[in-house]
């Protein structure tokens, strides 16, 4: 699993929640977490040590708690670029991925995880795990604590075969072998790659693509996966893929963009999931 992440916070009483479903990876083998929150020079130009005064104790708070589950955590309070600064101090800390607390299934109305998150999705070359922090404020204790538990036992992996979803496979080979995980793989025929000319080649088509994912589930398989089943829809790539979550309960969805930003599947069908769905959503780079 991971070993050491950033965690992107804005600092707010829900990202304490997201934070304290990360301290719980513990077990997991997490080991380091740099707490990071990132100011836009453009917001933040002149009001630097204000910010500064105000910020620093929050995240000293944050990262304590981080501490007292037994993580060494530190912070970085930093003025910029936010998807630039936080690849760079993803980069220098070692971490192997960025963490991000959204509200909701839409961003639209949010200043932290509105076109802050959708930057980082698409440009931050380390995977990105969001986590929907409305979902755990309506948890008891309990609940939340088996939810964060659990969330790498159960995981969808939506696959388009591209060179885009090779990360994310990558990764899906990582936590077979970590954590044995229970796997559902997913491919979604497009409409608009089917319709028209394709139409009578639907079965071949399909065919293929199942063979592809059996491949794929003995490999998981024989890398420590606890069990797999593959699924071909015939739909849109993202209401394929809502549907399936919908359908299979994950505690993860899994899933590859393009290297650079692409907006080929998986790249604004990664952003696009990782928005609408209930379940936490991995984003994995693929090709640079």
């Amino acid at each position: 699993m991971f070993e050491r992440l950033v965690f992107a916070t804005d600092l707010s009483p829900a990202s304490d929640m997201a934070l304290d479903c990360v301290a719980r990876w513990k077990g997991l083998g997490l080991r380091k977490v740099t707490v990071t929150h990132v100011h836009s020079l453009a917001r933040s130009a002149g009001l630097e040590d204000i910010l500064r005064r105000d910020h620093e104790p929050k995240l000293e708070r944050q990262a304590q708690r981080l501490r007292d589950a037994g993580l060494f955590a530190s912070w970085r309070l930093e003025f910029g670029v936010p998807y630039l600064e936080l690849e760079g101090i993803a980069r220098q800390e070692g971490a192997e991925a960025v963490v991000l607390g959204s509200h909701g299934s839409s961003w639209v109305k949010e200043v932290w995880l509105g076109s802050v998150a959708d930057a980082i999705l698409r440009h931050v070359q380390l995977p990105v795990l969001v986590i929907k922090v409305n979902l755990l404020a309506a948890m008891s204790g309990a609940e939340c604590g088996h939810f964060c538990d659990s969330l790498f036992s159960r995981v969808l992996l939506a696959t388009d075969f591209s060179p885009a979803s090779s990360g994310a496979i990558a990764f899906a080979k990582l936590l077979a072998r970590k954590a044995a995980p229970a796997f559902h793989l997913l491919h979604v025929q497009e409409h608009s790659r089917i319709v028209p000319h394709l139409t009578s080649r639907l079965d071949e088509c399909n065919r293929e693509d199942l063979r592809r994912l059996d491949a794929l589930g003995s490999e998981l398989r024989n890398a420590g996966a606890s069990d797999v089943t593959v699924e071909v829809r015939f739909d849109h790539a993202v209401r394929g893929i809502l549907s399936a979550i919908k359908a299979w309960n994950p505690g993860l969805v899994l899933v590859g963009r393009h290297g650079r930003g692409g907006r080929r599947l998986i790249g604004s069908v990664a952003h696009d999931v990782a928005r609408e769905s209930p379940a936490p959503v991995l984003v994995v780079p693929g090709e640079v």
